[in-house]
């Protein structure tokens, strides 16, 4: 079995990644009894974009090429688990929609007690 882990990642340390990304495999494999899985997640994809003559190193280019690297490997995957807290990230938000619009099945892990007043936070 193929799991692809989507999980929000701006503004976020390479450890507090990494440690999502370690939480949503633990949370796999104790609560939904998935075992000898594949993980599939985005964080160690590193986009190389050019146009043909020079490198185009844009977060935007970045951001872009990296979402369809996720789609394309979402549609590989048996089933996405969505990290908490997916709701305020662009690109995981575009994953859930492809996710709907294309019968992908998906879990949505518990969301802890949000650290901060989401009135306070512009998304």
């Amino acid at each position: 079995m193929r799991v692809f882990l989507s999980l929000p990642m701006t503004g976020k340390t390479e450890e507090e990644v990494r440690n999502q990304i370690q939480e949503m495999k633990v949370f796999a494999v104790e609560q939904l009894g998935i075992l000898n899985a594949i993980f599939v997640h985005n964080y160690d994809y590193i986009p190389d974009i050019t146009d043909g003559q020079y490198y185009v190193i844009t977060n935007r280019a970045k951001s872009v090429n990296r979402l369809g690297h996720a789609i394309q490997e979402m549609g590989t995957c048996n089933l996405v688990i969505f990290a908490p807290y997916w709701d305020e990230s662009k690109g995981c938000r575009l994953e859930m929609n492809i996710c709907r619009s294309y019968d992908i099945p998906y879990i949505d892990m518990p969301e802890k007690e949000r650290p901060w007043n989401t009135a306070d936070k512009a998304i």
